[in-house]
């Protein structure tokens, strides 16, 4: 078991959202020391954030914001995607839809199980209800899953 001692500070990770805009840390790179006396492992491992979602160009928030419109609220995904990032075209929001129902099974592994797993089996708003409880302290559930399990909300390995 490593001590906490040995990790040391090794980079930054940045997104740059839009132009003109500053850049936003999404992560950072620790060190587990084995120099100077330390007896760490020596590897680098990443501290995941909870602002962004990896490929995505937009942030964390508007992408939740349009799944809780669309699946929890109701609303079409065209009033939903506009809601969320202030923009007509709702181009990217049948890719994220896409991204979500490929990602949903890991996520929901990655979960206590429920009382009754049939009930979440092949229900979207119902699995995204039952994931929201887990996190009820938190406004915006994909930022505190990324932050729990250290994991993507959206894998970065599923592709559209």
């Amino acid at each position: 078991m490593r001590a906490f001692w040995f990790f040391k500070k090794h980079d930054i990770i940045y997104k740059k959202l839009t132009d003109g805009q500053p850049k936003v840390i999404i992560a950072k790179r620790l060190y587990c020391s084995n120099i100077n006396g330390c007896s760490g492992c020596g590897k680098t491992t990443r501290l995941q954030l909870n602002v962004s979602i990896y490929h995505l160009w937009y942030a964390l928030k508007a992408v939740w914001l349009f799944f809780y419109l669309h699946y929890i609220n109701k609303k079409c995904i065209t009033a939903s995607y506009e809601s969320a990032t202030a923009t007509k075209n709702p181009r990217n929001a049948y890719r994220w839809l896409t991204k979500l129902k490929l990602a949903l099974p890991i996520i929901k592994n990655k979960m206590p199980p429920p009382t009754n797993p049939l009930q979440i089996a092949n229900n979207i708003s119902l699995s995204l209800l039952y994931i929201m409880s887990s996190f009820q302290d938190h406004a915006c559930m994909p930022a505190a899953f990324q932050y729990a399990f250290q994991s993507h909300f959206l894998n970065q390995n599923l592709t559209t």
